[in-house]
């Protein structure tokens, strides 16, 4: 995982994937970059929500 600035100055997360192949004797490598943004913050919201307590937002016996 990487972060990069976009054109608007916001940050955001990435994943990068690679490849290679050979196309007509020309060896051919691709790259995909995809916005794991979104991803990353649910990821933490599921962190929290496992180790708070929710009435009390203090850690929780897991997190001990």
């Amino acid at each position: 995982m990487k972060q990069h600035k976009k054109k608007d100055g916001s940050i955001i997360d990435i994943e990068c994937s690679n490849s290679a192949t050979i196309f007509k004797g020309q060896k051919l490598i691709f790259c995909i970059c995809r916005d794991i943004t979104q991803r990353k913050h649910l990821e933490n919201e599921i962190k929290y929500l496992a180790s708070t307590d929710i009435l009390t937002e203090l850690p929780n016996r897991n997190e001990f």
